[in-house]
């Protein structure tokens, strides 16, 4: 909002010495204030000098963008014609990196915007020195007021991430107090979020962005053990709301059997707790969600102890809070601080070294302020299907994507000619833009659907407001700045509450040129559907992504680095030094979660209307456990370096070849095991577990049963895919 509105008041006063008339300066001016509100939200370099070129190189590809759109103007057929050109270009360059798909968008965004306002041939030098203005001005913005050293965005990102901790931990006290279906729905949506929040806090490493007294290593050990903690925090509350076992199943410890020694089919899960126990247990979330060092320690040791989620609780608790603790206090970044916790850095067996950066091994990458989608998994999805030599399903995904975009438009726009001649590129923006942020065909669905949803209800909102701001400019410049920063605040939250912000924003700029009319805005909603339909049909029909391919493939990835972060645990627990980076392993598994339980929710279904199948909803929830039980059980070996126990070793090389039997396979239902004569994994780690007994921590045992419970459901009766 600050690029934008300031971009206007230097370029009203620049316009306002030059003869033009006040509609040609309106013009102008909303031209340099769109593509300073894209350069200013599309500029992301960690130093000053970057950001200079990056602004300008932005600058010259508008200037490209809305000079080929005033020169075509005379004619429609061209206009148009370019316009599905550019659509092709804009998708294309994406191949060439982060800062070429900045470039391409803001180009095919003054192309349209120019379009938008339909300037006369006389105007255009005006819009170039406009657009040069916008560059300029952002630039200096950028290096200035709104520089953002990698530093103080650590900092800002780690203060969201404990926001992210203390609403979670609030939804684990509401679960407990009213255990149902939904809050436990709500639990899995707040871990998958603090876990997006901590990748994009793994992302800001290696960047400048930690004192010398830190290495990265360092903190991604103490990164992991924060989202680790929590994730067995959650995982203990989800147990402790479970309605209790039947009677049978409480007999086992009563008889006297270790817990760790009880088959997984008859050990009891909870016991039901009495009032003092749920107080105490409510009494330490809540210090523990504050982050109150001392009430929480106190709680922690005067919770009940004995029953399996109770401990798992308190050790998690203790890990999220010694972690919190060693950041409010700043030993963190003290010069002799060793890593946190749990986990001694200077005694650890991974190939990294705490005391550089030299070991460290950068694994997230952010795309403008997001996490990437699944295009990776696209590209490979692509690739690896067979075509001959000239077939079009040779094409690479970019390429693919591209001749999407463009066939999308070009349908977009001979429908949209039909509605409205002079308006129909309103439907070709909004085939476009179902191609940003999306690779399979479910994906595009999903945010044509978004789009439609929110430009609808962004257009009742215009109507109602139409009547306030009608005749008064001062207002509507005032909403339309502050609807352009919820639209970006919102941004990674809900593209249908972008686009809701943004039909208001356009609203108030029909507003201010005099062509607002409820006709218009009505016209608006019909041509967003058939754009929105045009990408439906282009994503599905045209060089299709198949979207459960990718869905299998993120499946596939897991299991893979699910298998490789078991086998260095392996390696550890024989007193081996381990070729790999149990830590680096840990984040990329934490990623393919991700991706994994996106690819899955983004699968459409007919018969549910879009949401997932309680199917589907399973086997979301059995990937999740997988990736948290595995990295709890290597946070529990990088938190005992000296720890050499062969029989868990062994359990972890089993799990391993688990994983790798599953990622195996093209679909579960096909589990290729015979059931009447192998082992499940829950059975091996069973076997071995009086020899786990002997030497290795209780923590650890139980990580390595779960784990193995969780692969074990992996192979069910039938029905994954």
């Amino acid at each position: 909002m600050l690029a934008v509105g300031s971009t206007a008041l230097v370029e009203f006063a620049v316009f306002a010495n030059l003869p033009l008339s006040p509609t040609d300066t309106l013009r102008a001016v909303m031209l340099g204030g769109m593509m300073a509100m894209t350069m200013a939200t599309s500029v992301r370099e960690p130093s000053r000098r970057p950001v200079v070129t990056s602004s300008l190189a932005m600058a010259v590809a508008a200037a490209v963008g809305a000079t080929t759109s005033t020169l075509a103007n005379p004619s429609n057929l061209l206009l148009l014609g370019l316009f599905v050109a550019m659509s092709f270009v804009a998708v294309w360059v994406r191949r060439f990196g982060q800062r070429w798909q900045a470039r391409g968008f803001i180009a095919w965004q003054a192309y349209f915007f120019t379009l938008f306002i339909s300037p006369p041939l006389t105007l255009l030098p005006y819009l170039v020195l406009s657009i040069a203005i916008a560059g300029a001005w952002v630039a200096v913005l950028l290096t200035t007021v709104l520089h953002d050293p990698p530093a103080l965005r650590l900092r800002r990102m780690v203060t969201a991430l404990r926001a992210r901790l203390r609403a979670t931990i609030s939804v684990c006290l509401d679960l407990l107090e009213r255990p149902d279906g939904e809050t436990e729905r709500l639990l899995r949506r707040q871990l998958i979020q603090a876990s997006t929040v901590s990748l994009m806090v793994e992302a800001q490493l290696g960047k400048g962005s930690l004192p010398s007294t830190v290495s990265p290593v360092t903190f991604r050990r103490w990164l992991l053990n924060v989202e680790i903690g929590l994730e067995e925090v959650a995982g203990a509350s989800v147990e402790l709301a479970a309605p209790p076992p039947p009677p049978e199943h409480n007999d086992v410890e009563a008889n006297g059997t270790p817990a760790d020694q009880t088959p997984p089919s008859t050990q009891p899960i909870v016991l039901e707790m009495d009032e003092d126990s749920l107080s105490k247990v409510t009494e330490a979330l809540r210090a523990l969600g504050w982050g109150d060092f001392d009430a929480a320690q106190h709680a922690i040791a005067r919770m009940p102890e004995g029953r399996a989620p109770l401990r798992r609780l308190a050790a998690g608790a203790r890990v999220m809070l010694e972690a919190v603790e060693e950041w409010t206090s700043g030993r963190l970044f003290a010069p002799e601080s060793p890593a946190t916790g749990s986990a001694q850095a200077s005694a650890t067996r991974t190939a990294s070294d705490d005391s550089t950066a030299d070991g460290y091994e950068q694994v997230m990458q952010l795309i403008g302020d997001n996490l990437p989608g699944s295009q990776a998994l696209a590209t490979v999805v692509v690739s690896e299907r067979r075509s001959h030599w000239w077939s079009p399903g040779r094409l690479r995904f970019q390429t693919r994507q591209a001749l999407q975009a463009a066939v999308a438009a070009a349908l977009a726009l001979t429908v949209g000619e039909m509605l409205s001649p002079e308006r129909s590129y309103w439907a070709a923006i909004a085939a476009f833009l179902t191609f940003t942020g999306a690779s399979t065909a479910a994906e595009n669905a999903r945010r044509a659907v978004s789009r439609t949803l929110g430009t609808f209800l962004g257009l009742v909102m215009s109507l109602l407001l139409a009547s306030f701001t009608h005749g008064n400019p001062v207002a509507a410049v005032a909403l339309g700045l502050s609807c352009i920063f919820l639209a970006f605040y919102f941004q990674p939250v809900s593209n249908a509450v972008m686009i809701f912000f943004i039909t208001i924003v356009l609203g108030q700029l029909y507003e201010m040129l005099h062509v607002y009319s409820n006709a218009l805005m009505l016209l608006r909603l019909e041509e967003t559907v058939v754009g929105a339909v045009s990408g439906i049909l282009a994503a599905t029909l045209v060089l299709p992504v198949p979207s459960m391919a990718t869905a299998r493939l993120a499946r596939q990835q897991l299991m893979r680095h699910l298998a490789t972060l078991l086998d260095e645990c392996a390696e550890l627990l024989w007193g081996l030094k381990s070729d790999g980076d149990l830590l680096t392993t840990m984040v990329q598994v934490g990623d393919d979660s991700r991706l994994a339980v996106a690819t899955r929710s983004a699968l459409l279904h007919v018969r549910s209307f879009g949401s997932q199948t309680p199917r589907e909803q399973r086997l979301t929830s059995v990937l999740m456990a997988c990736a948290v039980a595995a990295r709890a059980v290597a946070q529990a070996v990088d938190a005992h370096p000296q720890l050499v126990a062969p029989p868990t070793a062994a359990a972890c090389k089993a799990l391993a070849d688990e994983c790798r039997r599953l990622a195996a396979l093209d679909s579960l239902s096909d589990s290729g095991r015979d059931a009447t004569k192998a082992p499940t994994p829950a059975e091996q780690v069973e076997a071995l577990a009086p020899g786990m007994a002997i030497d290795t921590p209780v923590v650890l045992r139980r990580r390595i049963r779960r784990l193995a419970e969780s692969l074990t459901l992996m192979t069910p009766r039938g029905g994954w895919r």
